[in-house]
């Protein structure tokens, strides 16, 4: 982000001074998406932790990434990839459950993924504003083993 701004400025110059070289795109490295649908951003939490995260960015701001809680709708704008283990789960301490939810003592909200943690960091859910998952929390009790996913109709 920080080099993106002077970057740009000297590629312009470039453009501008006929010293660009443009390098053409190698096309077997390319991948397509087609047109994006509201599906594509329901989460399966048997992926890994770092696709998640990445899809979770790449979806911002529409369709936009979610779940279900309960039955409700949860959207998840901003999360942050778990290095170390978290007090409560993904620790070894109990089972892996793919998609269980729990929180930690200082207001963190996570996930399970297919191979560790996500902490959910901004989150909204049907019918509420976005906010920080610590303030969601003050509003939501998250039950323990709580599992998010599709919603059962």
């Amino acid at each position: 982000m920080e080099l993106a701004g002077p970057t740009l400025l000297e590629a312009m110059d470039m453009i501008e001074n006929g010293t660009a070289q443009p390098v053409p795109q190698n096309n077997d490295e390319a991948t397509y998406v087609g047109m994006f649908k509201k599906e594509m951003g329901e989460l399966d939490f048997n992926t890994s932790t770092v696709k998640l995260e990445r899809l979770i960015r790449g979806l911002i701001p529409w369709p936009g990434a979610f779940t279900y809680i309960n039955g409700k709708m949860l959207k998840i704008w901003r999360t942050t990839v778990v290095e170390e283990p978290v007090s409560g789960s993904c620790t070894g301490n109990s089972e892996h459950i793919p998609g269980r939810l729990f929180t930690d003592n200082y207001g963190g909200l996570f996930v399970e993924t297919a191979d560790g943690c996500l902490e959910l960091d901004e989150v909204q859910l049907e019918g509420k504003r976005r906010m920080l998952a610590a303030d969601f929390l003050r509003g939501f009790k998250i039950e323990e083993g709580t599992v998010c996913g599709r919603r059962a109709d």
